[in-house]
């Protein structure tokens, strides 16, 4: 029975919430939604061994997921995290570790001062198939979608941040 779109929205604030919140390690994270059969355009998965499990579903383990798979291996901390959804009706998916991202050049004007991780997600928001992104860093918590940016109020923990 697919998961109601409410409730994958305030599952995901919840469990970004956590993840940037949490001390597992991780201090700048990445990571990309998407809706569709594939992996979207402009992102390639980069080789790590050992390679951390994949195939759960975004939740409130994020932060425990993203301990183990630190311990597993510390250079997933290297690009995006991927999760992918067949349709608007179903849960998020995790999909790969330590994605490279090539937005188009030129989508959008970048953001002074801000680095690459924002700028990529910035600029990925826009490619089709993504639905948005998050980045966490020191203790910030940022949405892209759709070429704008969001911060997120972590203390607030408001789940209309991440409406579709």
């Amino acid at each position: 029975m697919p998961v109601m779109q409410t409730t994958i929205n305030s599952q995901l604030l919840a469990a970004l919430t956590a993840a940037a919140s949490d001390q597992h390690g991780l201090t700048t994270g990445l990571i990309c939604l998407s809706t569709g059969k594939y992996s979207p355009p402009n992102a390639e998965a980069m080789p790590r061994e050992p390679l951390p499990s994949s195939d759960w579903i975004l939740d409130q383990t994020l932060s425990s997921r993203l301990r183990a798979a630190l311990k597993c291996n510390p250079a997933i901390h290297d690009g995006a995290i991927m999760f992918r959804r067949p349709d608007k009706n179903s849960c998020y998916v995790h999909t790969g570790w330590s994605y490279r991202l090539f937005p188009p050049s030129g989508s959008i004007t970048a953001t002074a001062n801000r680095g690459s991780a924002f700028n990529s997600g910035l600029t990925m928001s826009l490619v089709t198939g993504v639905d948005r992104l998050f980045l966490w860093s020191n203790h910030s918590l940022w949405k892209f979608e759709s070429g704008r940016s969001q911060k997120i109020d972590l203390k607030a923990n408001s789940t209309n941040m991440a409406s579709s």
